[in-house]
């Protein structure tokens, strides 16, 4: 009996044993990256009591392809408790509450385009407050509440229209532009006027504390292009034209008045307007438009800002690999820094207390959720789990890591390694390039369609991720080391990670690649036909693969030009071809997987058809994938779990 007993445990064990293993060594797979719900745009009730944000909703096979949904949820202070708020089944997102805090009003897709619509914070059925034809970009309600801003695209003529519908529908580029105007509706009456009557295109605004003037951003034309680089204008709330208050250099964000409505503070480039984004915070005195930087030598790159009091204003930075949480007193431009935050913050909406604020962020170990802190106590909690289905995955361990260059540029990154990893061991590694590139990599959470680190970690690789000069995060003269100088010292930054980590022990030198998104798969590009002895595979996504056409090809001509380039294509054209990849492919290129969605107007994936004719006519290995409906980014969930399948196999393929 003992020996049956005996064969029994022994059997149990050996059958059990995988089951425990298999839960033990759960990795992250695309399936998982894709039901990942991400929560954003959150805002805090006047008195702090209530928290409105919104959560991703994934698609099912009854909805069809397309993006996700997106639902807004409140969170209850009180309660610790959080639940859904809407309930419809197609968008719901912007939640933004009325000053008195008794309304929350957001836009919605339940009845054809983006309209504005409110609903009580105690519940009950959505009042519809707008009737946009052409749908409602971004609003804002006036400081009474009794109103609600918001800008809407101008309608296609009537004439215009009848035209193409009789199929005399041509285009002619440039010209037929269609004003973003802003509009004002009473919420009660829904009684509309037009704010802004003169042809000014609208792209961000902000009432005054009074409710009698609006400041806005704003361009003569709606072009994405233009959009980077407006003026301030102001208008009068009841209507009229909109006046010039400030011309501002370089690329321009939000603005917003101080309380007691004396001064405005504007996000924009500094310098002399050539700085790739708008990372400073400016002063503008109401009484005078004269403006003046408050954070001059601030060492790091804001995201966002705004008012605590007329003296004080907080913002959010990118600094090294990380986000901070910063006050600057406009007396003396003092900087203190409140929290310091190992991971990504989303913004910040501040109570009216001027203390509770609520935000969504993610950080390594966990996508973006609703956070909640204090200035007060300088302190951030997470408040909500959409993703606990990420709980029992293995993950790489992530630190920043650095290295000098001969020039005595310090180049920073993230190193993510590989779940199993040994020290001593060497690793196949892969470098994965932002975009921008204006941008940078933060200690955050990297398993996404576009971060591929913890998915690739997960499979025994090491992941670098670069911040190469001309990233953000580290100030002004670090973002702008690299203009006019695409695939200059800023490749050479790149390349000495790879040898920082061969050094170190932790890469295999025969075991390398590289791949990235946009400027990224430029990168990678660059990579697979001028490197191909460093780099065993590349992965090319949305990439540039010939600067010359890419300039008569993009939607953002004047925006290369003038943030990152000395001057247009065609002024220099020796130049750009020669930082083109297309110039540099003659058969000795390393295996090539090129990804676009199929609707790009930022980089057209005619890029992707010259790179991979080349690359085919020299019979080098190279996989071209075009996504249907897809522009820059890929949303839909089967065409993401596809590309995220097909990085994988191509570096186990070449690299692994």
């Amino acid at each position: 009996m003992k020996s049956v007993n005996r064969f029994i445990i022994v059997l149990f064990v050996f059958l059990i044993l995988p089951c425990i293993a298999e839960t033990q060594e759960r990795i992250l797979t695309p399936e998982d990256i894709v039901q990942i719900r991400n929560v954003h745009s959150a805002v805090i009730s006047p008195d702090g009591d209530l928290i409105a944000f919104v959560v991703q909703r994934h698609r099912t096979e009854d909805d069809g392809p397309g993006s996700p949904f997106n639902d807004i949820w409140i969170y209850n202070v009180a309660d610790d408790e959080y639940r859904r708020f809407t309930w419809d089944p197609q968008n719901d997102m912007s939640p933004a509450f009325s000053p008195d805090g008794k309304w929350l009003g957001f836009r919605s897709t339940r009845d054809g385009s983006p309209q504005v619509y409110r609903i009580p914070v105690d519940g009950g059925e959505a009042d519809r407050i707008t009737d946009a034809p052409t749908g409602v970009q971004s609003f804002q309600w006036s400081p009474d509440g009794r109103e609600i801003a918001y800008v809407s695209q101008d309608q296609v003529p009537e004439e215009k229209r009848q035209e193409h519908e009789a199929g005399r529908d041509w285009k002619v580029v440039d010209q037929d532009h269609r004003t973003i105007r802003l509009h004002a509706i009473d919420v009660e009456t829904k009684d509309t006027r037009e704010v802004v009557r003169n042809d000014i295109s609208v792209w961000n605004f902000f009432w005054s504390p009074d409710g009698e003037r609006i400041a806005l951003i704003g361009t003569e034309v709606p072009t994405i292009d233009a959009s980077y680089y407006g003026d301030l204008y102001m208008v009068d709330a009841q209507g009229g034209d909109a006046e010039l208050f400030v011309e501002l250099p370089g690329k321009t964000g939000p603005v917003h008045f101080s309380p007691d409505g004396r001064n405005l503070a504007i996000k924009n480039a500094r310098g002399e307007g050539r700085e790739p984004i708008d990372g400073g915070v400016f002063l503008v005195p109401f009484d005078e438009g004269e403006w003046t930087s408050i954070i001059e030598d601030f060492p790091g790159t804001v995201t966002s800002h705004n008012w605590i009091s007329n003296n004080e204003i907080w913002f959010t930075a990118q600094q090294d690999t990380r986000t901070t949480l910063n006050r600057v007193d406009i007396r003396n431009q003092r900087v203190t820094q409140i929290i310091d935050y190992r991971g990504v913050l989303s913004g910040i909406s501040l109570a009216n207390d001027g203390n509770i604020f609520a935000t969504t962020g993610h950080v390594p170990d966990r996508p973006s959720e609703l956070w909640s802190g204090s200035l007060g106590n300088q302190s951030v909690e997470r408040l909500t789990d959409f993703n606990a289905h990420i709980d029992d995955i293995r993950l790489g361990e992530v630190s920043e890591v650095s290295w000098t260059r001969p020039d005595g540029f310090e180049i920073q990154g993230v190193l993510i390694k590989p779940v199993d990893y040994e020290e001593g061991q060497r690793y196949p590694t892969i470098l994965q390039i932002h975009g921008g590139p204006e941008a940078a990599y933060l200690q955050s959470w990297h398993g996404s369609w576009s971060r591929w680190g913890q998915l690739l970690a997960g499979r025994g690789y090491v992941v670098l991720l670069p911040n190469y000069r001309g990233s953000t995060s580290r100030g002004y003269d670090f973002i702008e080391a690299n203009m006019g100088d695409m695939m200059g010292e800023e490749w050479y930054d790149i390349v000495a990670g790879a040898d920082f980590l061969i050094d170190d022990g932790i890469a295999d030198e025969n075991r390398l690649g590289i791949g990235g998104w946009s400027y990224g798969g430029y990168t990678s590009a660059w990579a697979a036909a001028t490197a191909a002895d460093r780099f065993q595979a590349a992965i090319m996504g949305a990439g540039i693969a010939n600067w010359i056409s890419f300039g008569g090809m993009t939607d953002i001509p004047d925006e290369m030009a003038l943030a990152h380039w000395d001057g247009y294509t065609w002024d220099q054209m020796d130049l750009q071809w020669e930082r083109s990849p297309l110039n540099h492919v003659d058969g000795n290129d390393a295996p090539t997987l090129i990804l676009f969605g199929e609707q790009d107007d930022r980089v057209p994936p005619g890029q992707g058809w010259e790179l991979y004719r080349a690359l085919q006519h020299f019979d080098v290995d190279t996989e071209f994938v075009l996504y249907p409906r897809a522009g820059h980014g890929i949303s839909e969930r089967e065409h993401q779990i596809d590309m995220l399948n097909r990085v994988v196999d191509w570096f186990d393929r070449y690299v692994k």
